[in-house]
């Protein structure tokens, strides 16, 4: 929270987050999310790398989700969520059915 407000002091247009959840007892990492969340209308963009899939899915407009250093699959929070593959590989959840690979762009990778 301290490293967000300190970089919010020079009114950016992007804000590069990595693992903001990263060492925080789960009731804290809630209140950095919502603080996070509450910037979007001050900043052009914000770039999250994340560990924690349900938090990007949650609040990502656009997600890339990175295999081997190389973009494998772009699209948003809510396609990545219905995408059997994405949801078995990365999200920890059974997949719901809802959506194929096509629905994300990248290749399909089973």
């Amino acid at each position: 929270m301290l490293a967000i407000g300190r970089a919010m002091m020079f009114d950016p247009e992007l804000l590069l987050v990595d693992d903001l959840s990263l060492g925080l007892m789960p009731a804290a990492d809630g209140d950095c999310y919502r603080a996070l969340n509450s910037l979007r209308e001050e900043i052009s963009a914000i770039l999250q790398v994340e560990q924690s899939t349900d938090r990007v899915v949650e609040a990502g407009d656009r997600i890339a989700v990175i295999e081997t250093g190389r973009i494998a699959r772009t699209g948003t929070g809510a396609e990545a969520a219905r995408n059997d593959a994405v949801a078995r590989a990365y999200l920890g959840s059974e997949p719901d059915g809802r959506a194929d690979d096509s629905e994300l762009t990248g290749e399909a990778k089973g």
